[in-house]
């Protein structure tokens, strides 16, 4: 699991900074989440958006049968205190 700061005078306290969530379903390192996420990468940086992104992989291919909802929820909590903008899933089991 990961963070991205895409603007290099933002911190986590910035309420100006856009926060944008990411979640895999696939492993860091899986050809096809890499390409998506260099893509979202790729996309803000063109915009000059100051955003702060963050990355969430739940490497379900390693981890089948895992439980989920706590991952879930882990993630809930763990991003309570500033809450994303916006959430983008890569994957259907991502959601």
């Amino acid at each position: 699991m990961a963070g991205l700061l895409l603007s290099g005078e933002v911190t986590a306290a910035d309420s100006t900074a856009k926060r944008l969530l990411l979640i895999h379903a696939r492993g860091q390192g899986d050809a096809w989440a890499e390409s998506l996420s260099r893509g979202v990468i790729d996309g803000l940086h063109a915009s000059a958006q100051n955003t702060e992104l963050y990355i969430e992989n739940a490497d379900n291919g390693r981890f089948d049968g895992a439980d989920y909802a706590a991952l879930a929820q882990f993630i809930a909590r763990k991003y309570q205190a500033f809450p994303p903008d916006v959430v983008l899933v890569s994957d259907a089991y991502a959601l």
